[in-house]
């Protein structure tokens, strides 16, 4: 029994580290995109919003088909020339009625094609919402975990001067303004280290409201040493035409006016006449059975469907103003986004390039002050300037990756392609 106990300890401590590395695993925006499909209340909501568009649908392709309706009746009477003597008759019904000709129920049926365009098409849309608002929240976490690292360069190097500042002054070679200086610089700095953590949590819980996963400090992390993968875009015309051809909020705009035109003309064909084949079989009673086949002519006389023929027309025009709407946002967000990513890829590198002048700053600020030539102050704007430098290059990549990713979805590319993209341009994954 001894002889296991060395055994037991080694599969406890594997188990052990194959949790602790399962827990340290840091997913991807790939994978949190397929987690979120999974928990988000809202997306599954859309899914049911969908299905009930295609129910619409196939009810709408039924228009024309025929109804059947079945009766029994029994009815108490009196036969002639007698007096208390009551009678029974009964009969079963059944009543075929087949459409022949109705503008409204045409109209209904040329609806069919329109809401499963729109059943498709707000699936797609409701997955770019999801990818929009999940990396929303991933671009959150990145620019306040990048400041936290920014701020600790900051906090270590005021700590530097700190102690070397102490060390003049009690050399009686500094003064008592540039500790003190120094002093409220850093305390500033560990304050604004709080900040950025909360922040951090903030970022982390909203993706958890997504995944329903809690990401850790070391997931959605930008590479050391980052360069963005970069790629190639097509024209800003043929990006354009993509949005045009397929982009699913257009085509669920179009869907939505198109029906809202066959609705309308739908209320104002209420007052046509329609026409229709009804077969009668009366059997099973005390009567004879019988067949009766009747053509019925309908004309509905009904002044609240007159009434009615307006509210139609208002949100025919209501749809076609949204549509227009939408296609005029969507072209203006595509210019924006397509500028946006062409001259920030430029902008990203003179943003690193920044970064490293300012570093060589505080290094140059630092040695010049120790030899007297710049003064303690500079050497702290110094510090400060490469902080900004580096939360301002953080800020711009998640920029940039953000305009990608919108650019790609207006342009109608898939949803899971534009994703695994952003993720390869920010994590040169």
């Amino acid at each position: 029994m001894n002889n296991m106990k060395p055994l037991l300890v080694a599969v406890l401590a594997l188990l052990t580290l194959s949790s602790i590395s399962e827990q340290a695993h840091a997913y991807t925006f790939v994978e949190g995109y397929a987690m979120a499909k999974d928990n988000d209340p809202k997306f599954m909501g859309s899914g049911y919003a969908a299905t009930l568009n295609k129910y619409q649908g196939t009810l709408a392709k039924a228009a024309f088909a025929p109804t059947i309706a079945y009766s029994n009746s029994q009815n108490a009477g009196t036969m002639s020339g007698t007096v208390g003597n009551s009678v029974v008759y009964s009969g079963n019904t059944i009543t075929v009625s087949q459409p022949v000709f109705s503008v409204d129920k045409y109209k209904l049926y040329k609806e069919a094609d329109y809401r499963n365009t729109l059943a498709t098409s707000s699936i797609i849309v409701s997955e770019q919402d999801l990818a929009t608002r999940l990396f929303g929240f991933i671009g959150s976490l990145i620019t306040a975990t990048e400041a936290i690292k920014a701020n600790a360069t900051r906090i270590d190097n005021l700590q530097k001067q700190s102690v070397r500042a102490q060390k003049v002054f009690d050399l009686g070679q500094g003064t008592i303004t540039d500790k003190r200086d120094i002093e409220v610089r850093l305390q500033q700095a560990l304050a604004n280290e709080i900040t950025l953590k909360t922040n951090q949590k903030i970022a982390q819980r909203q993706i958890y409201t997504l995944t329903n996963v809690l990401p850790s400090d070391n997931d959605f992390l930008l590479p050391e040493n980052h360069i963005p993968k970069s790629r190639t875009l097509s024209s800003l015309d043929e990006l354009v035409q993509g949005f045009k051809d397929s982009n699913p909020t257009l085509m669920s705009a179009k869907s939505t006016e198109e029906i809202s035109k066959l609705e309308a003309s739908r209320s104002r064909s209420q007052i046509y006449p329609t026409l229709s084949i009804n077969q009668t079989s009366t059997f099973g009673g005390s009567s004879p059975d019988k067949n009766q086949t009747m053509l019925n002519v309908s004309l509905p006389m009904d002044a609240a469907k007159v009434i009615g023929t307006l509210s139609a027309d208002v949100n025919e025009s209501q749809a076609r103003e949204t549509r227009r709407q939408v296609e005029m946002q969507a072209l203006m967000q595509i210019y924006q986004y397509y500028e946006t990513f062409v001259l920030g890829e430029q902008a990203l590198i003179n943003k690193k390039l920044a970064i490293e002048s300012a570093e060589l700053s505080v290094i140059a600020n630092t040695k010049s002050a120790q030899a007297g030539v710049r003064t303690t102050m500079e050497v702290l704007n110094s510090i400060d300037i490469l902080y900004q430098a580096k939360n301002d290059y953080a800020t711009a990549e998640v920029n940039l990756a953000n305009a990608l990713l919108n650019l790609l979805l207006l342009s109608a590319y898939p949803t899971e392609d534009v994703i695994a993209q952003t993720q390869a341009f920010l994590f040169n994954q």
